[in-house]
Formats: C-alpha cells, sequence, structure tokens
C-alpha cells in the first residue's frame, strides 16, 4: 500500500491515458497513428521497412512497438504501449520539476491531445526528456551518447541537430568523444541490420536523398506559427547570450527541428512543450499552485472539448473488425467501414488510394505497401515518378479511391494527387460504393 500510496500519480496517470487512447483518442486515430501502428505490425509480419513499405524517417519506434503486437495484433495493445510511455515521461518530468512538472499535463493536451499521438514524434520527444534528465542528473557521458544514437534511429532529421549541439553543449573533447562513441553503437547495429536485410539502399533513397523531394513539396507557407516559433527562437538566444554554458540553451535550438520544414500547430505544440520542460525550473510558483492550477486548466479544456463536438461523443461503439475490435468509433462510422471492408477484401489484388488505406489493409491482413502512406516526398527522390512506375507495372488490379478526393484535392497538401489521377486516368471505373469510385486497371 505504501508503495501505491508514494507513487499514486503514476497510477492515476496510466489508468487517465490508457482510457483517454481507448475510449476518448477516435478523433485523433488517423493518419500519423494508424501508420505507426501499420509499421509496427508490418514488422511484426516479417516486412521489411523501405524495402517492403516506405516511411522517411528511421524505424526504432516501429520496432519498439512491435514487441507488444507480438503478444496481441490490435491497436489497442500500441495504445498499451504508448501508455506505458507517457506514464514513463512524467516519471522523468517529475523527477526534473517536482509537482511542477504537472503543468506539461495541460500544455500538451493543447491542441485536442495532438501532441500524445503515438508517432515516433511522440517518441523523439519522449527521448529529449530523458536526454535533458541525464544532463541534470550527470549521468555518464557514453550513456548520454547512447541515448542520442536511439535518437537518431527514431528520427534522424531530429537525432542528429540534438548530437550535434550536445557535443558542442559539453566544452571538453574527452566528453564528445565518448558520446559520440557511445551514439556510434546503436547506429552501426542500425547499418548492419540494413545490410542484412538488402535495404541500405532504400534506406538511403527514402530517408536521405527523398529529404529533397520532402523539403520541396511539403513546407509551410508564411504563417502565425513561423513568427510565434521566431519569438520563441528570440527567447532562447537571450537566454544562450547571458550564459552560453547552460545544457537547456543547446538543447532548446536542437528542438527546434520538429518545426522544419512544417510549421503547424502540432509541430510548433511540441516545440512549446519542450521548451518548458527545458526552462520550467525558471518559473518561480508555488508547486502546489501549479498542480491544482493544471488539473483546473485541464478540466476546464474537457470540458469546453465536449462542448464543441457534443456529437463526436455520443452513439459509440468498439469497430469490432480484425486488429481494431476494441477502437471506439461513432456508429455511423462503424457501419461505413463495415461496408466498405467487406466490399474492399471482396478483392484479390487491390489497392485503397486513400488516408485511411492503411487502416484497411490490416482489417483484410494485406501486407502493407507504398501504396498505405501515398504522401508526397515520402517515397524517395523523385518519389512520384518512381511512384507512377509502379503503377504502370501493376496489372489486373483494382483501385478504391475516394470520389470527393479525386474532384476536390488540394495540390498543396500532402496527398499525391499526381499518382491518384494517373490511375484514374490509366483505369477504368467499375463500380462505386459508398464514397469511393472502383477502378480496374487491365
Amino acid at each position: 500500500m505504501d508503495f501505491i500510496r508514494h507513487n499514486g500519480k503514476y497510477f492515476i496517470l496510466f489508468f487517465l491515458f490508457l482510457f483517454f487512447y481507448i475510449v476518448f483518442f477516435h478523433q485523433n486515430c488517423s493518419y500519423d497513428v494508424l501508420w505507426n501502428y501499420g509499421f509496427s505490425h508490418a514488422i511484426r509480419m516479417g516486412e521489411i521497412p523501405y524495402v517492403d513499405f516506405n516511411t522517411v524517417s528511421t524505424p526504432f519506434y516501429s520496432y519498439l512497438m512491435s514487441i507488444g503486437l507480438f503478444l496481441y495484433d490490435d491497436i489497442s495493445m500500441f495504445f498499451l504501449e504508448q501508455t506505458i510511455l507517457v506514464v514513463l515521461m512524467f516519471y522523468f518530468i517529475f523527477q526534473l520539476h517536482g509537482e511542477k512538472g504537472w503543468l506539461l499535463l495541460p500544455v500538451l493536451v493543447l491542441p485536442f491531445f495532438l501532441p500524445f499521438n503515438p508517432t515516433y514524434n511522440f517518441f523523439a520527444f519522449f527521448l529529449l526528456v530523458v536526454l535533458y534528465w541525464m544532463e541534470k542528473k550527470e549521468k555518464g557521458d557514453y550513456w548520454i551518447g547512447f541515448v542520442l544514437g536511439i535518437l537518431i534511429l527514431t528520427k534522424h532529421t531530429i537525432g542528429l541537430p540534438v548530437l550535434f549541439l550536445s557535443l558542442l553543449s559539453t566544452f571538453q573533447w574527452k566528453k564528445i568523444w565518448k558520446r559520440f562513441l557511445g551514439a556510434t553503437l546503436p547506429c552501426l547495429v542500425f547499418l548492419l541490420i540494413l545490410v542484412l536485410e538488402n535495404s541500405f539502399s532504400s534506406f538511403w533513397d527514402l530517408c536521405i536523398m527523398g529529404l529533397l523531394d520532402f523539403g520541396e513539396k511539403n513546407h509551410s507557407s508564411l504563417n502565425g506559427f513561423m513568427f510565434l516559433t521566431a519569438f520563441f527562437f528570440l527567447l532562447v538566444l537571450i537566454s544562450f547570450i547571458r550564459n552560453i554554458r547552460r545544457k537547456e540553451s543547446y538543447y532548446a535550438f536542437a528542438a527546434f527541428s520538429f518545426c522544419i520544414p512544417i510549421f503547424d500547430y502540432y509541430h510548433v505544440g511540441l516545440l512549446a512543450a519542450l521548451l518548458l520542460v527545458f526552462y520550467l525550473d525558471h518559473l518561480s510558483l508555488p508547486e502546489l499552485y501549479v498542480r491544482r492550477m493544471s488539473y483546473v486548466f485541464l478540466s476546464v479544456f474537457l470540458i469546453v472539448y465536449y462542448l464543441l463536438m457534443p456529437m463526436s461523443f455520443q452513439n459509440l461503439t468498439f469497430l469490432k473488425k480484425p486488429h481494431f475490435r476494441y477502437m471506439v468509433v461513432e456508429e455511423k462510422r462503424q457501419q461505413e467501414i463495415q461496408s466498405l471492408y467487406q466490399a474492399y477484401s471482396s478483392y484479390d489484388s487491390v489497392y485503397m488510394i486513400d488516408s485511411d488505406a492503411i487502416m484497411f489493409d490490416l482489417m483484410s491482413n494485406r501486407p502493407i505497401s507504398y501504396f498505405d502512406v501515398l504522401l508526397k516526398g515520402n517515397y524517395g527522390y523523385h518519389g512520384t515518378e518512381k511512384m507512377i512506375n509502379r503503377v504502370d507495372m501493376l496489372h489486373d488490379t483494382t483501385f478504391f479511391i475516394r470520389s470527393g478526393l479525386y474532384e476536390n484535392g488540394i495540390d498543396e497538401g500532402q496527398f499525391d494527387l499526381d499518382v491518384l489521377r494517373y490511375i484514374v486516368e490509366h483505369s477504368k471505373k467499375i463500380d462505386s460504393i459508398l464514397n469511393y469510385d472502383v477502378y480496374y486497371k487491365e
């Protein structure tokens, strides 16, 4: 009982977030969440990242989250693993800031809980919290380097800037060398795996050369989040100038890599939360006051969230489909998915060209493929041309295409409409099911 009493906040967080992911999360369960679950499922099934399916990030998070799927391959297990990570993250935050760490809870729920999405971005956030804790506790440089290596293998576009600035923050060649060696070990293991799986060239194309396509085709136009990011950068720069040896400034500068090249509420929200982690000890407010105000803010936010979208929390049910048995959806959505699932699974060679494609491939127990994440810059250098070549090589194949996406899709968005249009132009429409058109390519 003493253990439960002394660690009660962690039990509360565990059950709170497990409930949140299973019951409350249906509004967020799309796009990156489904794709990350699909990647972990594919690894469990023996598929090879970069060869069998496309991802533009290093795959440590997908491998880590696949472990629980060997016990039970359902998105509920994926959410359970994510809940454990959230609780662990708050353990390190409380170790850093005491009860003031509760302030991160209401900050991270904005907007609409997106920072808690189970993706490699969250795990990169988690690892940065761990690294900052290790710096504060003066842990060994080899171990700090090892975690830096894991961060590189989680998302290299974040891990490499963090590694560089972490090395720079030490001001000692000996410490730099130790951290570099620590980071090299997991990276060498990863390179060995790439060679053994004959996937190095595909990795190089998607994760290195493909960044040229990604940066060119996916970027934010001038918006308010850019100005907010610039304001954050100015504050960090002032702190850095005042004391060039403060560790938090180096990690804060590295955290801006979360926003490049997409400045939106999700990525800038992660940056803002990280800056709070690094500078929260400068906030001179009583811990009890911060904790209570965090509870109040979170409660008010949940009430307002419900009042803004009351229909989203009525007539809910479990999806009850393979790999999504305990995912909560609205009854109308469940019926739509059932109809599409029956039609989609009746074809042998079939692809869905839509952001929900990976859900239907999972439910139908089909392999995860390059067609499941049809986003610009997500399949290597000159990737759109490569995907069109893949389509050319397909014969006797059926495609499910959301009619509204074809007719009203926005070229400035991330979804690759060029591939979709090519399929429509080189196939024959044979059927329509709900809001999907079915095309056949001979």
